[in-house]
């Protein structure tokens, strides 16, 4: 048995006061008086024998409360077998508070209320000297605070995960230096790799103190995405929601429901088994040309805080086409005629850089010469984001214009065909169906489409996708990345002696598609409020002016860390937007768009390691112990029996009372029988 305070044994030594005074009493005499001194020597041998025992029992009872209560200030203790902890002055606390703590333990409370309560228990473990520092995965609380009050100031947030909180703790050079640390989490696979065992390895006596949580069903929307991202007002467009379970358990018969604004859209209900993923697609119609804010709602009452999913539908406005041609072309018949589309011709010689930027889509179609200004606009365009179709020059003197164009947007492997001979036409090969570019492009048939043939000009052995080729798989049409933007490439010129394909009925839905995939949404439908930067189209208009972007929601305004880019706007998502939801994105004050947030998917997939898992990792790591915190001894206690040792100052305190509590009961009821007694005597 050791003790904490030993020099409170001193007081051990006011036990001799009561003996003291014991032996005082001995010593006194007393003078008593009777006027019938007949029954005197009986009563007074009777009397003198219960008197001493009387004083002893007192003198023992005053005995014990005055040895208890000074072994009580002293704090006795048995040693743990094996004790690496030492004294201790400082313990770290890292207490996970993202969303996946909100699941059920199987007590019924909440993973992160458990993990509160016991951190507050270890106080009463622990010396009242020892300072606490408390880390979140969203907060670091001052020192200064007590532990219970920097614990109220701990919200559920989105931000961050434990081997984040890990990460930036230890780079403060606090987290596990001195005294010991406390991680109190869920361990979620998914936030919680097992390579953060290693750094922890590396610190001071670590224990990690895992919440069991009920093996629950948890149905979170994964992704929605649409069909395409050309959206018009007045048309259906398709949207697939992909619903995953990433809970322990079956779903059975979840309800779903799509929102558009407050319009209810579409409702249905899904079976989800554990860990699988299922889709569905939904027809949605914008009525106006509105940007429209729609929702996933689901109902699932086990984990509520993953129950919505926010995202924004906006219709596509017109696509701006410049069409620099030299001669009639087939194009003509194709652009002017849907209203979508806003279309201009230009030659080479008129072009001007206003209207190279401002445009969607760049068609150059066989120019018989391209000059270095004209060039340069066309390189610039394409690095910050623009789309150019490119249909070759028969004259041979423009090939070298050409293969300088593409050597300038780093199209180095198209070249021009080099034959002795007239070529003969070859037939293209029948497009894919599953094909993205050609998705929803043909109508079902039973017999085969006929296909144009065309005379190549120009070849290339590798592109970023092939769209069309020939039967003898050598491309046609091809779309290769150039900086930010897409250049698309033909091998063969719009006119009758090269190709038939402009008068094929592919011409028009393939010229179509090309528009339609020049179109750029300003932003994403949806983002993850765990996304470290999100970019989005700045508008012309707003390029190199003085500008403040602000993001708010209802009350809050957040002043995100901004940057422009060549026409792109990076925004660095603040860390202090906790909540999902839509937030209104500000120019100067100005209304410019809406974006949605939502919270990281990761949260959603509940599974964690188990005691067994966790033990088994950190097996060879002296200074890494794990604990249960729904074990039915608390933390505390377990703690306390295995770390410092089994605490006896209750046993103390209690002997103290015991005294306390025997010295009145012998004084009360030895007076009451010695009266009694004299009273008969008499």
């Amino acid at each position: 048995m050791r003790f904490t305070y030993p020099w409170a044994l001193l007081g051990l030594l006011a036990v001799s006061i009561p003996i003291i005074l014991h032996l005082f009493e001995l010593k006194k005499a007393q003078k008593l008086l009777f006027t019938n001194i007949q029954f005197l020597r009986n009563v007074k041998l009777v009397t003198a024998r219960q008197r001493r025992l009387q004083h002893l029992l007192v003198l023992f009872c005053r005995c014990a409360f005055i040895i208890g209560l000074a072994l009580c200030f002293a704090q006795p203790f048995i040693p743990a077998a094996e004790n690496k902890i030492g004294k201790l002055s400082v313990v770290n606390i890292l207490l996970d508070a993202t969303h996946s703590m909100q699941s059920l333990t199987t007590d019924g409370r909440t993973a992160f209320d458990i993990a509160e309560r016991e951190a507050l228990e270890l106080q009463k473990v622990l010396p009242s000297v020892t300072r606490f520092n408390l880390w979140s995965t969203n907060i670091s609380s001052s020192s200064n605070l007590s532990l219970a009050d920097a614990l109220d100031r701990v919200q559920i947030g989105s931000e961050g995960s434990v081997s984040n909180a890990v990460t930036k703790v230890l780079q403060q050079g606090r987290f596990g230096s001195n005294g010991i640390s406390f991680v109190f989490s869920d361990f979620q696979r998914t936030a919680f790799p097992a390579r953060e065992l290693n750094r922890l390895g590396k610190l001071n006596e670590v224990f990690l103190v895992r919440s069991l949580t009920k093996p629950l069903a948890n149905v979170y929307v994964d992704t929605v995405a649409l069909n395409d991202r050309f959206l018009r007002a007045g048309n259906d467009v398709s949207v697939t929601v992909r619903l995953r379970n990433g809970g322990a358990s079956e779903a059975r018969n979840c309800r779903i429901r799509l929102l558009v604004g407050d319009k209810q859209v579409a409702s249905f209900q899904e079976t989800i088994p554990p860990g699988e993923a299922v889709n569905t697609i939904v027809k949605v119609r914008l009525d106006t040309d509105n940007e429209q804010r729609c929702r996933v709602e689901l109902q699932d009452d086990d984990v509520r805080f993953d129950n919505a999913y926010y995202f924004i539908l906006k219709p596509a406005g017109k696509i701006a086409i410049t069409d620099i041609i030299s001669r009639q072309s087939a194009t003509l018949r194709v652009y002017p005629n849907e209203p979508t589309f806003t279309y201009t011709t230009t030659n080479a010689a008129a072009i001007s850089d206003s209207r190279v930027a401002n445009s969607d889509l760049v068609l150059l179609q066989e120019l018989p010469r391209i000059n270095a200004g004209l060039r340069t606009q066309l390189v610039q365009f394409v690095r910050r984001g623009g789309k150019l179709v490119i249909t070759p020059a028969a004259d041979g003197a423009a090939k070298s214009d050409y293969q300088q164009l593409f050597a300038d947007l780093g199209l180095a492997t198209v070249r021009f065909q080099v034959k002795a001979t007239p070529m003969e036409p070859r037939e293209l090969a029948i497009p894919s169906r599953q094909h993205p570019f050609f998705r929803d492009v043909f109508a079902e048939q039973t017999r085969q489409p006929d296909m144009p043939k065309a005379v190549p000009l120009l070849t290339w052995s590798r592109a970023t996708t092939d769209i069309m080729t020939f039967r003898d798989g050598e491309a046609f049409l091809s779309g290769f990345s150039s900086g930010r933007g897409t250049v698309y490439v033909f091998a063969a010129p719009f006119n009758a002696s090269y190709s038939t394909f402009q008068d094929n009925a592919l011409f028009v839905p393939v010229l179509y598609r090309l528009a339609t995939m020049s179109y750029e949404a300003m932003h994403a439908p949806a983002y993850r409020l765990t996304e470290r930067a999100i970019e989005f189209q700045q508008g012309r208009e707003e390029e190199g002016r003085e500008a403040v972007y602000k993001l708010v929601s209802d009350s809050a305004t957040y002043v995100p860390t901004q940057q422009q880019q060549g026409g792109q706007l990076v925004l660095q998502v603040p860390t202090a937007m906790q909540q999902a939801g839509f937030y209104a994105l500000t120019l100067n004050d100005k209304p410019v768009t809406t974006l949605a947030f939502n919270l990281d998917k990761r949260e959603s997939e509940l599974a964690c390691y188990s005691l067994a898992e966790l033990q088994q990792m950190t097996a060879g790591r002296s200074n890494l112990h794990v604990y249960d915190a729904s074990n039915a001894q608390t933390l505390a206690a377990q703690f306390q029996q295995q770390s410092i040792g089994t605490s006896l100052w209750r046993y103390c305190l209690a002997l103290a009372l015991l005294g306390l509590l025997g010295e009145v009961l012998v004084l009360r009821f030895g007076r009451q029988q010695t009266q009694a007694k004299e009273a008969v005597a008499a």
